[in-house]
């Protein structure tokens, strides 16, 4: 890129904005201009999000059900979701149709860190309370996230987290969990 068409983009752009096209092509950014008043930033993959993304996943893992259904129906805000794809080691791109969005849709919701709608929000909080289940079940979270990810012969074959992408499978998942932790053969 030359000297006139970087200062041009400069020019147009705010310094945020140049942080998003940074994130996006994959240059490292390890903290935030100090002058500014935005929060550091850690690095998952080519995308970046705020250290608070973890925050809202901790509090969402931590709300009592009065608490879950307030935030479900304020809408999760994309970063969540971001913590949880990171939680669960898969890509983004593999979570965004299990929330019911397109994956350009759900990439531009976080690159604007907007909030989710309902229904996504719901199968966040779906997803959040089956991973808090599994690492109970399992005793670490190494464990939860391979079970959750692995094909699982009590589900036909399907992973538990991709079984879970309706109420009903959902609650088949949490029941096999059941099972596993009384120790009923399935």
């Amino acid at each position: 890129m030359s000297k006139r068409k970087i200062k041009s983009f400069a020019r147009k752009n705010p310094p945020g904005k140049v942080e998003a096209v940074i994130s996006r092509v994959g240059v490292p950014k390890t903290q935030s201009d100090p002058r500014r008043s935005r929060p550091e930033v850690t690095r998952v993959g080519v995308k970046t999000f705020h250290v608070r993304g973890v925050e809202h996943f901790r509090a969402l893992m931590e709300a009592n059900p009065a608490r879950l259904v307030e935030m479900t129906q304020q809408g999760l805000n994309t970063i969540t979701a971001v913590v949880l794809a990171e939680k669960l080691h898969i890509p983004t791109a593999h979570l965004a149709p299990w929330l019911g969005l397109s994956r350009a849709t759900f990439d531009r919701k976080v690159k604007r860190q907007q909030d989710l709608g309902l229904v996504e929000s719901d199968r966040v909080v779906r997803y959040t309370q089956l991973w808090r289940q599994a690492v109970d079940l399992w005793g670490s979270e190494e464990a939860a996230q391979q079970w959750l990810t692995s094909p699982e012969p009590a589900l036909n074959g399907q992973t538990p987290i991709a079984r879970a992408i309706t109420g009903v499978g959902s609650r088949e998942v949490e029941d096999l969990m059941g099972r596993i932790a009384y120790g009923i053969a399935t």
